[in-house]
């Protein structure tokens, strides 16, 4: 091609060094100003995304242990839960010392991801384990779909009714529609539970529901005599103690449990000492009351002798016990944290 155009060999070593001159002044332009710069904040962030891990990481393991040991301690003898134990100094403390446990350990969860929040997710498998296991804790205070579905399914057997045959979409309907209907119902007549329904609001309830699932499963409505003859037994099946926390209220939860850390610790929040806390339990201010009532129906007369189906929280308490395990298996494994759990101290606080 040179040779074509006539262009002199001198000329064509210009050239030649003239476009490799200009490529290296690119990569170099790319370099500095593109891909270094890029390089450099993925490391700062990843730096600090471990940095944070690791600061937060000692207090959410010791709630994490306080927390384990304190429901161990409820499912043992927890009698200080009842309403008929007396109100003494010692009971008033483990109960109170019970929901702040809880509170607690939501309110590192809380202070660790409002600093996560302007960092840039992780991508490695131990750090979307973190994410995984306070995720999961996070779903065992809240989510209760479960219920629904155990509900449904005792519901059809009182009835004779087959719902085995229903897709998985037409169940979860199904079990919204009856919680719905009860829902509906209990708002009408003011009360919490339909087990507190007048007389003729459970039998409504019960062939309300009774003609829902029959409608469902195209099945020949039940007579109305047989409905009345099972309304005790359904409507103790549709009168659950739930006290569900939900996602948006335990991020507020979090947001009454922590304050500004101290200048002497290189965290942003902390979460608030027993003191402090007691002072919000007690207090008669109705914002903080309404929070504390809604934290509260976790334990108020709580008894896990009662069946699960009864009461819901019972089941609660287990998930959340083993959620609560494995947030401090998953922050164990991560060297993030200057607390060393011993394999037998793990293998203690995995069995419930």
């Amino acid at each position: 091609m040179w040779t074509l155009l006539k262009i002199p060999d001198a000329a064509i070593g210009a050239i030649i060094a003239a476009i490799i001159g200009a490529g290296i002044s690119i990569l170099t332009i790319l370099t500095k100003d593109f891909w270094f710069p890029i390089l450099t904040e993925k490391r700062s962030s990843k730096a600090k995304r471990r940095q944070t891990f690791r600061k937060y990481a000692n207090p959410l393991m010791m709630s994490s242990v306080a927390l384990l040991y304190r429901i161990k301690e409820i499912f043992f003898r927890g009698y200080f839960l009842l309403d008929v134990t007396p109100k003494n100094f010692y009971n008033n403390y483990k109960y109170v010392s019970s929901v702040y446990r809880i509170l607690a350990l939501i309110g590192w969860i809380r202070a660790s991801k409002i600093e996560l929040s302007h960092i840039e997710v992780d991508t490695t498998d131990d750090y979307q384990q973190l994410e995984k296991a306070i995720t999961g804790f996070e779903k065992s205070l809240a989510d209760g779909e479960h219920i629904e579905q155990s509900i449904l399914e005792n519901l059809a057997k009182h009835w004779n009714l087959k719902i085995d045959k229903l897709q998985s979409e037409q169940r979860n309907k199904l079990g919204v529609d009856i919680e719905k209907a009860i829902d509906e119902l209990c708002f009408k007549e003011n009360v919490e539970i339909a087990l507190n329904l007048s007389d003729e609001g459970k039998k409504c309830l019960a062939k309300e529901v009774c003609h829902l699932i029959c409608t469902t499963i195209n099945s020949p409505k039940i007579d109305i005599e047989v409905i009345n003859e099972t309304v005790k037994t359904v409507i103790r099946e549709m009168s659950r103690v739930e006290a569900w926390i939900f996602r948006d209220w335990q991020s507020a939860l979090g947001d009454m449990m922590i304050k500004k850390a101290s200048n002497d610790t290189d965290r942003k929040f902390e979460v608030i000492g027993f003191k402090e806390f007691e002072q919000i339990y007690f207090s008669e201010e109705p914002e903080d009351k309404k929070w504390i009532e809604r934290i509260d129906r976790l334990f108020k007369n709580l008894d896990v002798s009662i069946d699960d189906r009864f009461d819901a929280r019972t089941q609660q308490f287990r998930n959340i016990y083993n959620a609560t395990y494995n947030l401090l298996e998953a922050y164990s494994k991560v060297k993030t944290s200057n607390i060393h759990l011993t394999a037998n101290a793990l293998k203690d606080l995995k069995q419930l």
